[in-house]
C-alpha cells in the first residue's frame, strides 16, 4: 500500500525527502566547533527542536497522502494545521522516549552489568544499547497509532491504539525493528566491519543522508498504511458484529 501511494504520488514523497535532506545538510554547515558553553547548547537544542517540528510536519503530510483516497492530489491535504497541532503532543512524547528514555534505559543496564562484572566493557554497552531498544520498539508498534491517527485527523487514545494493534502486535514489532535497523545498520556495519574501506568516505559524504531520508519516508508511509489497514479491519468487524 505504501509503495503504491509512492508510485501514484511520487512528487510529494520526493519533495518531503528533499526537505528533510536539505535540513540535515544545513546542520553540517553550522559552525558548531566555534561555539562553546551556553551558545553551543542553545544552538544544538534549538536546531534539534526545529528539526523535530519539521520531521513531524513532513510525517503529517506523508500520512495524509497515504490515507487519502485514490486520485486526490494535495500536498498539505485538508486541515493541515489542525492535524499538525493534534499530532504535536504525541510526537513530542515519542521523541523524548526514544532520544532520552532509551539512552537512560541502556545506560542503567550497562551500569548494572558493570557493577556485577566489576569492569567497564564496550561490548556490554553495545548489548545494553541493543536490548534497551527492544521494549521501546514494541511499545512504539502498540501505541504509535495515537500519532498516526492524529496526523490524519482521527482521535486515537492509547487504549484504542493498543486494541487496534492486538492482532498484529508481533508483525508490527518486526516492522519497527526493521525500520530501526535500516536507519543505523548500514553506517554501523561500514564503521565497524570495514573501517579501512575506501567506500566509507564516499558513503558518508554522499549517500548516508539520502539513505536516512529514504528510510524515514518509507517508515512513515508504512506506518500510515498499517493504520489504514487495521482501522479498516476494525470497522469491518464492528459492522459485521
Amino acid at each position: 500500500m505504501a509503495w503504491g501511494r509512492g508510485r501514484a504520488e511520487p512528487l510529494l514523497f520526493v519533495v518531503c525527502a528533499a526537505c528533510l535532506y536539505l535540513w540535515k545538510l544545513a546542520f553540517k554547515l553550522l559552525p558548531m566547533e566555534r561555539l562553546t558553553g551556553v551558545s553551543l547548547y542553545a544552538t544544538a537544542w534549538s536546531w534539534s527542536t526545529l528539526k523535530s517540528l519539521l520531521a513531524l510536519a513532513l510525517f503529517v503530510i506523508v500520512a495524509g497522502a497515504v490515507l487519502r483516497g485514490e486520485g486526490e492530489r494535495r500536498f498539505f491535504g485538508p486541515d493541515f494545521p489542525r492535524r499538525f497541532l493534534r499530532a504535536l503532543p504525541y510526537g513530542l512524547c515519542f521523541y523524548f522516549t526514544f532520544s532520552h528514555a532509551w539512552m537512560t534505559l541502556a545506560g542503567a543496564m550497562s551500569v548494572l552489568g558493570e557493577s556485577l562484572l566489576g569492569r567497564e566493557s564496550d561490548l556490554l554497552w553495545t548489548i545494553s544499547y541493543l536490548v534497551g531498544v527492544m521494549p521501546l520498539l514494541y511499545l512504539l508498534g502498540r501505541f504509535g497509532f495515537t500519532l498516526v491517527g492524529a496526523a490524519v485527523g482521527d482521535r486515537v487514545s492509547f487504549r484504542r491504539s493498543w486494541e487496534l494493534t492486538r492482532s498484529a502486535a508481533g508483525t508490527l514489532f518486526l516492522t519497527a525493528l526493521l525500520w530501526w535497523a535500516a536507519k543505523g545498520l548500514p553506517s554501523d556495519i561500514l564503521l565497524h566491519a570495514f573501517p579501512m574501506s575506501p567506500f566509507n568516505i564516499f558513503y558518508f559524504k554522499w549517500l548516508a543522508l539520502p539513505v536516512q531520508c529514504v528510510v524515514a519516508m518509507s517508515g512513515w508511509a508504512v506506518a500510515a498504511a498499517w493504520y489504514r489497514t487495521l482501522r479498516g479491519r476494525a470497522w469491518e468487524s464492528a459492522h459485521a458484529g
